[in-house]
């Protein structure tokens, strides 16, 4: 919602509509764990997930 980005090679992600969260698991930077309100994410150019309702 603020336009912030982060990109990481060789990861993956998975969303979690109950906790309203998307955890990014890489390979060489641990896991993060994102709010997912108007969040989207993308996969080598081509987004792969987009929160319904926004």
């Amino acid at each position: 919602m603020d336009d912030s980005q982060v990109e990481f090679k060789y990861a993956f992600f998975i969303v979690s509509e109950t906790r309203k969260a998307i955890a990014v698991f890489t390979e060489h930077c641990g896991h993060h764990v994102f709010p997912y309100h108007e969040a989207r994410v993308f996969r080598e150019g081509l987004l792969s997930y987009e929160q319904q309702g926004a």
